[in-house]
C-alpha cells in the first residue's frame, strides 16, 4: 500500500512528463541545513536565483530577494516561511530547492485527500483473501 508522499511522488512524475515546463531546482547548501526559523538560505546554484515563491519538501516559502554573489536567497519577513499555509519545518543539508513549482506537493496532497474525502461513504474497505488449490 503505497504511502501518501509516494501517491505525490507518482502524481508529480506523471504531470510533469507532460508539461511543457519544467522545474527549476537547485539544494539547500547550508552547512547546517534550515532551521523553522531561518530565513536565509543558501543554495547550490546561482543561475536560478529569482523572487517568487520556491518549495523545499513540503514547504512553500516565498523568496523577498537574493543575491547571486553568494547564493542566497531571503524569504519574506512575517510571511516568507509557511507561505500559502504550509508549515515552516526545518530542511536538512542538500534538500532540494524548487524554484516556482509547476505543481507543489502541498496542492497535490490536497487534491488526493479531497479526492478520498470525496468518496464518502461510497468508498468501503474490501478485504482480500488467499485461496490454495490443492490438486490431489
Amino acid at each position: 500500500m503505497p504511502t501518501l508522499n509516494e501517491l505525490v511522488d507518482e502524481v508529480k512524475a506523471n504531470l510533469q512528463g507532460y508539461a511543457l515546463r519544467q522545474d527549476r531546482i537547485t539544494y539547500v547548501a547550508n552547512p547546517a541545513g534550515l532551521t523553522t526559523t531561518s530565513t536565509s538560505i543558501t543554495v547550490g546554484s546561482s543561475s536560478n536565483l529569482a523572487k517568487g515563491i520556491i518549495e523545499i519538501d513540503d514547504e512553500l516559502i516565498w523568496i523577498d530577494n537574493f543575491n547571486k554573489t553568494n547564493n542566497t536567497m531571503n524569504a519574506a519577513p512575517g510571511f516568507g516561511r509557511g507561505y500559502q499555509g504550509t508549515s515552516p519545518s526545518p530542511h536538512a543539508l542538500n534538500s532540494q530547492v524548487i524554484l516556482t513549482p509547476s505543481y507543489p506537493r502541498t496542492n497535490i496532497k490536497q487534491a488526493i485527500n479531497d479526492t478520498i474525502n470525496s468518496l464518502y461513504p461510497k468508498l468501503f474497505q474490501v478485504a482480500s483473501t488467499t485461496f490454495t488449490f490443492n490438486a490431489a
